[in-house]
């Protein structure tokens, strides 16, 4: 074709793309007298599904309401459709619309899986009252992605909830893709595409495609266009499974495939639009154009990333599709935007940006340009409806750890008007994204694209060319002072990279014997890698070649090589519980708890004046988590035999077991209940018998008065009750820290042979890193009959190494979020320590008080006694507890020991109170 011809079809393809867009040159002015005050669009859409809770809503007007400033809920209101209960909901007019766009935002999020109702009552315009013949609409929000399962399921049975397009009103073109969405998550590892998931064309061959699975959702993209007016059948068999177990219930109206048609896009054109970040206004909700916020408590509500760049739009020929006008965004497009500037709940700066964030289409997104739902007025903009999958990475590493992962399904809502000739489009979503693993991001982004007023003269859709590389990886540079056993490998890439690529090019060896135990995921930028480690074994993670990005360019071959630490099987120990969320990692003894007044009792093992813990409270939204100082054994955690959780009434009486799914990793454990936690009694009872990798049962009890009863090496004990009361929701951020490095590698407590020191036998520093939860243990004097004193080796030998002690342990934390000095007096419960005050504020975090270990020291003596020698004497393991701030008994039991030493428990329920504040080198904890 010539230049000729191409000026000739484009202009043609343009001209049919704005007529059928709108009749008018600039739709802002464009009136029609006599049809009055029309909705010309909602977010979300009517009967949407899948709506964020997170979202707000948005009706926009055909004109500006009469009077702004008197909108309240007498004229629109958002109510739960059940049973018709207002949500309450600040109603306000957008920014910069016009005083066309009213905004309700709901103060608290929305209940997943639940139905929604805006009623549309008496909203009044220039023109008149709005005439919104069905009076209302609804929409229905996501499920939990998080959580007790019955909010991330919407149906007892595992079906297919939506599919799009739906090969109905939404045509499937050559270029689709196909996406569906379930009742309940799907578990990605039962979706094997041309097994459990195939796309086969009318001689049974498999279509090669990407297959995404992740939460909810999947899709099928293909590698290359279908053959329009070609038969096509894809099947989803009732192998795919939800992660809960259910079989898939005959997604296709009772049929596990669907035989399908594409059509003929025809001859179609790219159209450039651009994405701008001039700070403007989107006329929908009043917030700046292509700024995508994230709000969190660990980042606070003023993080965001201003994103900006060029779409390049295929539509369809639009004349054959006047109604339903099929486009696509090609797979590899990508956005880009600025740096978060990473502050700890949006105030204290993290010390580091995130580096560029970019948002890459990691399938083919298709969409529509439809005719208005709400009206047939020749004023009114078309819908725009696009469905896509993203990847968001950063360009910093530390950052891109954190953030980097997949979204699927996310959908644009929004309309498309012809503004001085130029096609225009403003939509909205609500990004949701995982921060640091521990909590959900989201953010309303107010997306607006333009075309580029001379097609001809737009840019050129851009060629990638640059070969992907390795970002970061984990545990890298081959510090397995930083890695465990059951923790991932990581692998972060620079830029999404095509999954089809990895089968077969991603190899482990252990000693250089290939690992056959493995399974690996792509999650935005990161290869996510799962196999059992074992100390005192070198591990290569081999990236042959032929692993590409989604243009095609190769990844040099590369090996990733680290050592694990080694480990001492010379002294066999018991695993124990280092925390456990709710409660306190140790048995209660007999006769001190009192549930009537939320007393849970004292640690068993210590002395009778030790302090008696307050009764935890679990919020409903939360799991039991159970952390171990050695791997378990994971059959033998049975839920319902070695593993209970019970409700139970005020006398501590068995009401009910509590159904749910238990977790086992090799460190630890998680049980999150069927249904969120009743706001009554209930106690978690790991019984007979946890045991550890090894074999030894789980120690449970750790403390001891005297050497006499001290607990054995070899573990066992009474059964662990941790008794806790259930609570409301809650929106803090939840950690669980885990101390690495770590010396004492088989948490055994003892110096072994082989485990580092920080110093060699000089007293010279070797090892920086060991000296990191290690304490340095020092004779300060001696007396008595002790006349000299040394650790570790005999008086008059030197042995600086044998005087370091380790700890095994880990700390779970609570994030509540930033707080100035003015606001501190209201929720401090304890003292707050001056440099808080001096920084004007901080971040509030809670410690759970936990137990710790120290590994024993040996201590050798000299007496002053003639004719005697000390024999050398070991501390036994140092056992460490955090205290409450707080004890139970105060105003209860009055006449305790202690109950003056400490005040009463409210609030936090005596958790240790920290402050992360601006320090003068970065961020400082302050406890």
């Amino acid at each position: 074709m010539n230049m000729t011809d191409r000026h000739t079809r484009l202009g043609l393809f343009l001209a049919s793309a704005l007529a059928i867009t709108s009749c008018g040159e600039d739709l802002q002015t464009v009136t029609f007298p006599g049809r009055g005050a029309e909705v010309f669009y909602t977010y979300p859409d009517a009967e949407q599904t899948g709506v964020s809770v997170h979202s707000p809503v948005v009706v926009r007007l055909s004109h500006a309401l009469a009077d702004p400033g008197a909108l309240d809920n007498t004229m629109i209101q958002l109510v739960r459709d059940i049973d018709d209960a207002p949500v309450a909901a600040e109603i306000s007019v957008a920014a910069d619309s016009g005083d066309r766009s009213v905004v309700l935002r709901p103060q608290q999020p929305l209940v997943p899986g639940e139905t929604y109702r805006v009623d549309v009552l008496a909203l009044t315009t220039t023109e008149g009252p709005v005439q919104f013949a069905p009076g209302s609409f609804t929409f229905t929000t996501a499920a939990a992605v998080k959580g007790p399962r019955s909010t991330q399921v919407t149906d007892t049975a595992f079906a297919m909830r939506q599919m799009f397009p739906d090969n109905d009103a939404l045509p499937v073109m050559d270029f689709s893709s196909l996406r569906f969405q379930f009742t309940q998550p799907v578990d990605p590892e039962t979706v094997r595409y041309g097994d459990t998931v195939t796309l086969v064309d009318a001689e049974g061959a498999d279509v090669e495609a990407t297959v995404l699975a992740k939460h909810h959702f999947l899709t099928i993209d293909p590698e290359d266009n279908l053959v329009p007016g070609a038969s096509y059948t894809v099947t989803l068999s009732n192998q795919v499974t939800s992660s809960y177990g259910i079989v898939l219930d005959a997604p296709f109206e009772g049929s596990d495939s669907l035989t399908f048609t594409p059509l003929n896009s025809g001859s179609t054109e790219i159209m450039a639009l651009r994405a701008p970040a001039t700070g403007e206004l989107s006329p929908l909700t009043g917030q700046p154009i292509n700024l995508v916020p994230v709000i969190a408590t660990l980042l606070g509500d003023n993080t965001q990333s201003q994103q900006e760049g060029d779409v390049f739009n295929e539509l369809a020929f639009v004349p054959n599709f006047p109604d339903a006008t099929p486009l696509r965004i090609s797979r590899g497009s990508l956005l880009s935007g600025g740096a978060l500037d990473v502050r700890i709940s949006g105030q204290v700066p993290a010390g580091f940006d995130s580096g560029a964030v970019t948002v890459q289409f990691i399938s083919d997104a298709n969409g529509y340009l439809l005719p208005n739902p709400y009206t047939d007025a020749p004023s009114a903009p078309r819908q725009l409806r696009v469905m896509m999958d993203v990847a968001i990475s950063t360009g910093n590493a530390v950052a891109n750890a954190g953030f980097t992962q997949d979204v699927l399904h996310l959908e644009l809502i929004g309309l498309a008007i012809v503004e001085n000739g130029v096609l225009t489009a403003d939509a909205l979503t609500v990004v949701e994204s995982d921060v640091l693993g521990l909590e959900t991001a989201y953010g309303v982004l107010s997306f607006h694209m333009e075309a580029y007023a001379d097609q001809l003269a737009a840019p050129e859709q851009p060629v990638d060319t640059t070969a992907p590389a390795i970002l970061s990886w984990m545990p890298g540079d081959g510090n397995a002072l930083k890695q465990r056993s059951g923790d991932p490998l990581m692998v972060n890439f620079t830029e999404a990279v095509d999954p089809n690529t990895l089968e077969g090019r991603v190899e482990v060896t252990a000693d250089g014997v290939p690992v056959t135990d493995m399974s690996m995921r792509l999650d935005g930028t990161s290869l996510v890698i799962n196999t059992p480690l074992a100390f005192d074994t070198q591990y290569d993670i081999n990236l042959l070649d032929g692993i590409t990005d989604l243009a095609g360019n190769v990844l040099p071959a590369t090996t990733l090589s680290f050592d694990m630490a080694s480990f001492s099987p010379n002294s066999p120990a018991s695993p124990f519980v280092t925390t456990s969320y709710p409660g306190a990692p140790c048995v209660i003894a007999a006769g001190t708890r009192d549930l009537l007044n939320d007393i849970a009792g004292r640690c068993a093992g210590g002395q009778g004046t030790d302090d008696v813990l307050p009764l935890p409270v679990l919020p409903a939204n939360r799991d039991i988590r159970v952390r171990f100082s050695r791997n378990m054994d994971a059959d033998s955690v049975v839920l319902g035999q070695s593993f209970r959780v019970e409700q139970i009434d005020a006398t501590g009486a068995f009401v009910a077991s509590v159904d749910g799914q238990l977790s086992v990793r090799d460190r630890s454990l998680s049980f999150m209940p069927a249904s969120p936690w009743l706001e009554a009694s209930n106690s978690c009872t790991p019984g007979n018998m946890v045991c550890g990798a090894d074999g030894l049962p789980l120690k449970t009890r750790l403390l001891a008065t005297t050497a006499a009863n001290a607990p054995v090496l070899d573990g066992g004990g009474p059964t662990m009750k941790i008794t806790f009361r259930a609570g409301a929701p809650v929106t803090s951020a939840f950690s669980q820290l885990v101390n690495l490095p770590v010396a004492d590698v088989n948490a055994n407590a003892l110096r072994d042979a082989g485990e580092d020191s920080p110093v060699d036998g000089s007293g010279t520093l070797v090892n920086e890193e060991m000296l990191k939860n290690s304490n340095l243990i020092e004779i300060d004097s001696t007396g008595g009959s002790i006349s000299d004193a040394n650790i570790g080796c005999p008086v008059g030998d030197s042995c600086p190494q044998e005087a370091y002690g380790y700890i095994t342990g880990a700390l779970d934390v609570e994030v509540m979020g930033y707080y100035s000095a003015a606001d501190i007096p209201s929720v401090a419960k304890g003292s707050v320590p001056q440099a808080v005050l001096d920084a004007g504020g901080g971040v509030l975090v809670y410690l759970y008080p936990n137990i710790m270990t120290v590994s024993e020291s040996t201590v050798y003596a000299e007496t002053s006694i003639i004719g005697t020698t000390a024999d050398p004497s070991s501390t036994g393991p140092l056992i460490m507890r955090m205290r409450h701030q707080c004890d139970a008994r105060v105003g209860v039991i009055p006449a305790q020991p202690n109950a003056a030493s400490l005040p009463a428990c409210n609030g936090h329920h005596g958790l240790v109170e920290g402050w992360i504040i601006e320090g003068t080198g970065g961020p400082e904890f302050v406890a």
